[in-house]
């Protein structure tokens, strides 16, 4: 029993370091391809939206992640219940945040000549909530939460090699960005779809303050614990010149990159 146990443990390890190693080198590409064809400057704006963005991810996830994986796994709910539930309520504070960062791009004069390559990286918003990588992670299926973090950079960095043959635009980032999560998106829940059942009904306005109210203390923990982690970026390129922003991006992706690979280790 033990020794089952154990082995089942080494490969769910092998499966995430490997995945985690996978995720690490093509995440790399994509940042030298885009710094090799766009140039500091560019590089810079790439960089300060995509790190907008992951602050506005945080703030639409508010824990609800992580609440939906225990109450799956502790058996205080069903998948059938809490997909239907954690997607509506993504889906409504994307449509916040959303707009929150449209007016921002008005408002603060650093980011008003970029607003539209925030606007385009803000649609991950949406493409966010229904990656339902949350539910494997519940039902303890490693290998596939490996896979689609995995295919997530593996995809966008095909897609946005092969859209930079076609167009040099900036765009095209995000444009990868997005298709890659849709595409990943869409065969994770047709995989979900053969081991569930008829999704249940949207929760009324009563079920969603309940579910907040349990996630708000969370989503507040992981929102400034991403802000110190990596509010130095966003600082820089609210003060500095996007130059700059993008010389830092890139010693800093290749740094995250190095680390990372020492964590697969």
């Amino acid at each position: 029993m033990n020794a089952a146990l154990s082995q089942n443990t080494l490969v769910r390890y092998i499966a995430l370091a490997g995945a985690s190693f996978f995720a690490s080198v093509f995440g790399f590409l994509v940042a030298a391809l885009l710094a090799r064809n766009f140039g500091p400057e560019n590089f810079g704006a790439i960089s300060l939206a995509i790190t907008i963005t992951s602050y506005a991810i945080i703030a639409t996830t508010m824990g609800t992640d992580f609440y939906a994986v225990r109450a799956v796994a502790a058996r205080e709910s069903t998948l059938e219940e809490m997909i239907p539930a954690i997607v509506l309520i993504r889906f409504l504070l994307s449509i916040l945040v959303f707009l929150l960062l449209a007016v921002g791009t008005y408002v603060v004069p650093q980011l008003q000549e970029h607003r539209t390559l925030i606007w385009l990286f803000s649609v991950t918003l949406f493409t966010d909530a229904v990656l339902l990588i949350w539910v494997p992670q519940a039902l303890h299926r490693t290998n596939a939460v490996a896979v689609c973090n995995a295919l997530l950079q593996f995809i966008n960095f095909l897609l946005l090699y092969g859209l930079l043959l076609v167009n040099s635009n900036i765009y095209m980032a995000p444009a990868a960005k997005v298709v890659a999560d849709i595409l990943v998106a869409s065969g994770l829940i047709l995989s979900i779809s053969r081991y569930t059942g008829r999704l249940g009904p949207l929760p009324n306005l009563t079920g969603i303050r309940a579910i907040l109210k349990q996630c708000t203390p969370i989503g507040f923990t992981q929102l400034i614990r991403g802000i110190a982690l990596a509010s130095d970026l966003i600082i820089l390129g609210l003060m500095s010149d996007l130059v700059a922003t993008g010389l830092y991006a890139a010693a800093h992706k290749l740094y995250l990159f190095l680390l990372a690979l020492a964590g697969a280790y």
